[in-house]
Order: structure tokens, then C-alpha cells, then sequence
């Protein structure tokens, strides 16, 4: 009676332990993992921070250098205008002198 007593017994016991540890790990594990995760959040936020501003930067930086270009464009194509309105004029000055 008392082996088969302690043929059952033991491994049941042993069973029944090994189920109350490895819950106690997966709840360490699970806490483990939404640390992990709540770190890298933060760190990922962070970094979208730094490049947000980066970009806007880079974005301020590239208006103002377009809106120069488009300026000296402009007066370059008003200056070609004038030169060939004048050209008209001659042009047409000549064609009555004929």
C-alpha cells in the first residue's frame, strides 16, 4: 500500500510543482516582455521626434532655396522678355524702314 502510495504520490507531487513553476516563469516572462516592449516604445518615439524634426529642418531649409530660385528664375525670364521685346521693336522698325 505505501509504494503504491508513493508510486502515485511522487510524480503527481513532482507534476504539480513543475506546473506552479513554470506559471511563476511565464508571469516573470510576461512581465519581462511588456518592459521590453514600453522601452522600445519609448526609444521608437523618440526617434520619431528627432527625425520629425530633422525633416521639417531639411523641409524649411529647401523652401527658402527653392523660393530663391524660383526669384532668380523669375527675373531671368523677365529679363529674356524685355530682351525680345526689344528685339520686336527693331525688328519691326526695320521692316518699315524697307
Amino acid at each position: 500500500m505505501l509504494q503504491t502510495l508513493l508510486t502515485i504520490f511522487i510524480p503527481t507531487l513532482t507534476v504539480l510543482v513543475g506546473i506552479l513553476l513554470n506559471r511563476n516563469d511565464s508571469a516573470r516572462i510576461d512581465a519581462r516582455i511588456s518592459s521590453l516592449e514600453n522601452r522600445l516604445d519609448g526609444r521608437i518615439t523618440g526617434i520619431e521626434s528627432k527625425l520629425e524634426a530633422k525633416i521639417g529642418a531639411q523641409e524649411s531649409r529647401l523652401d527658402g532655396r527653392i523660393g530663391a530660385l524660383e526669384s532668380r528664375l523669375h527675373a531671368d525670364i523677365m529679363q529674356v522678355i524685355g530682351k525680345l521685346t526689344e528685339l520686336a521693336v527693331r525688328l519691326s522698325r526695320q521692316e518699315q524702314a524697307r
